[in-house]
């Protein structure tokens, strides 16, 4: 203390420069801590690697050749039913969905897809978003309600109301697809209920899977329930008067007992003749 209370001004100048080392090392610290959370929002950034990005056009509802034209180059197509068709006239179809959606961003390499349907099924889908009423009790072979999606009809006898000999249905399990949210699998809620009927051969129209006012997935297979018609009555037995019966088309001489008449090839002779024709 002695010798600070000598050199006040001298002491003065060690206090100053002990506060500038203090404040240096803290700014120091400070400036090495703070390395860190800079490094991590550099590794956070949201501009992607290599080919700039864009956003996924809205090419649904365009005809699949005017799509093409404008889809991103890396692209694929598929059935959007569960038909697999293939398409042979692209000016026939209709983009009906795409994976990813429009307006997703994506890479400019990066793969695309685009499901399809016939145009006139893309337009019934477009025009009937629920599923309309059908005309029971018509004939389902010469009904022609729904001629635009006929391809994707299927018929099955109404629960409890099958032949005996009504065949199973036999569906064969779509592969697994490697489509993130692909909209072309057909889920178990609408494969299950039509799979546990039997195929429908013949009948009258009793209803539909979907129910009439149910929302109905674009593209989606609808099944036509029938109910079997009760076959006609036997037709009665005709019989050749006082001879053999016999209904065939055999247009042979009959011998008929009795008969003299010149007409029926009898000869004339009492005994009996011939008659060329069954039904003479």
């Amino acid at each position: 203390m002695s010798w600070i209370t000598r050199h006040p001004r001298l002491s003065g100048c060690i206090g100053v420069v002990f506060v500038i080392a203090l404040i240096a090392g803290n700014a120091g610290d400070q400036g090495t801590s703070g390395q860190a959370p800079a490094a991590a929002l550099a590794g956070q950034a949201t501009v992607p690697v290599g080919p700039a990005s864009v956003l996924m056009p809205n090419l649904v509802g365009m005809n699949l050749r005017d799509a093409r034209s404008a889809a991103p180059a890396n692209h694929s197509e598929r059935d959007l039913s569960p038909r697999g068709r293939r398409v042979l006239d692209q000016d026939n179809w209709t983009v009906a969905a795409t994976v990813p959606p429009a307006g997703t961003r994506i890479l400019k390499n990066e793969e695309i897809f685009l499901f399809y349907l016939r145009n006139q099924e893309w337009r019934w889908f477009q025009a009937n978003p629920v599923m309309p009423a059908l005309p029971a009790g018509e004939i389902y072979q010469s009904s022609d309600s729904f001629p635009d999606i006929r391809e994707l009809l299927e018929y099955r006898y109404a629960e409890g109301t099958e032949p005996e000999h009504a065949p199973d249905a036999h569906r064969t399990p779509a592969a697994a697809s490697t489509i993130p949210g692909d909209p072309s699998v057909e889920p178990e809620s609408e494969w299950g209920p039509r799979e546990r009927l039997k195929v429908a051969s013949g009948g009258t129209i009793a209803g539909s899977l979907s129910e009439a006012g149910q929302p109905l997935r674009p593209g989606r297979l609808i099944t036509i329930l029938v109910k079997p018609v009760a076959p006609p009555p036997p037709s009665p037995v005709q019989t050749y008067g006082g001879g053999p019966t016999d209904l065939d088309d055999n247009d042979e001489n009959y011998n008929v007992p009795g008969d003299g008449n010149w007409s029926s090839g009898g000869g004339g002779r009492r005994g009996g003749g011939f008659c060329r024709s069954k039904w003479c």
